[in-house]
């Protein structure tokens, strides 16, 4: 996950080699969720929030086993 972290920090692509998980006890509120570098949201969208939650990285050759996890934070519901 610190390879997801510092690469995201930096704005390189992580060469993730293994499962990382890393969890969110107060959420996290931010502009895009599918930018996380963006400071105000996309045009037609709202600020999003997520409650408490973990996240997973996974290595390029597992990214499927999530391909059908929702990633709709509007509703704080899981996906």
């Amino acid at each position: 996950m610190m390879k997801w972290m510092m690469a995201m920090g930096t704005g390189k692509k992580p060469n993730i080699d293994r499962i990382g998980i890393s969890y969110m006890l107060q959420g996290e509120a931010g502009a895009d969720v599918r930018d996380l570098n963006a400071k105000t949201p996309p045009a037609g969208k709202d600020w999003y929030y997520v409650g408490p939650h973990i996240m997973l990285v996974l290595p390029d050759g597992d990214k499927d086993a999530l391909r059908d996890v929702g990633q709709d934070t509007s509703s704080s519901a899981p996906s």
